[in-house]
């Protein structure tokens, strides 16, 4: 399987460049520690200090896959406290997933990545959805997922227009 290369252009809002820089930082430790993950790597503009470049190279789909998913892990979304995660136990606590000290994954959940990313850059809601959603299962291959067609998944998430979840619906059930 060949690789997997991502490459994203974010324009931040105006007075947002450092809390964009803040949320790229706290992935930049756990997305690069994932298996498969041969780059991750964030690039400010030297010309538009608003303007951020996110390059992303994986082994193969599989490795793209596991990283789109990694924000599903036991702790994903749940408030302070401890948990199992796999082996590891691990403690969330201030909206950070650590281990013995060291960061062990992420408590961000796709929504509000979609929402931080609406935040943060100049992308529409809909720009934000179809990269955590079309664009992702395009890159692995997944070509019954991530949009609404005749013969897809009908797995879809209604969000209201601040990117809130309203209410799910899995293989047309909810």
């Amino acid at each position: 399987m060949p690789k997997v290369a991502v490459t994203a252009r974010v324009k931040a809002k105006a007075g947002m460049a450092q809390a964009l820089i803040a949320a790229f930082g706290a992935l930049l430790e756990q997305v690069e520690s994932e298996p498969g993950t041969l780059l991750y790597a964030v690039n400010r503009s030297t010309d538009d200090p608003h303007l951020f470049w996110v390059y992303e190279l994986y082994t193969d789909g599989d490795a793209f896959a596991a990283h789109s998913g990694s924000d599903a892990m036991a702790a994903a979304g749940m408030p302070d406290g401890t948990y199992q995660l796999g082996p590891i136990q691990v403690e969330v606590k201030d909206g950070k997933c650590t281990s013995n000290g060291s960061l062990a994954g992420s408590v961000l959940t796709m929504d509000r990545a979609v929402r931080n990313i609406k935040r943060f850059s100049h992308w529409t809601l809909r720009e934000a959805v179809r990269a955590a959603t079309l664009n992702a299962t395009r890159a692995v291959g997944l070509a019954q997922h991530g949009e609404l067609a005749p013969g897809a998944e009908a797995n879809i998430i209604v969000l209201s227009a601040d990117g809130e979840v309203r209410r799910t619906i899995v293989r047309g059930h909810c």
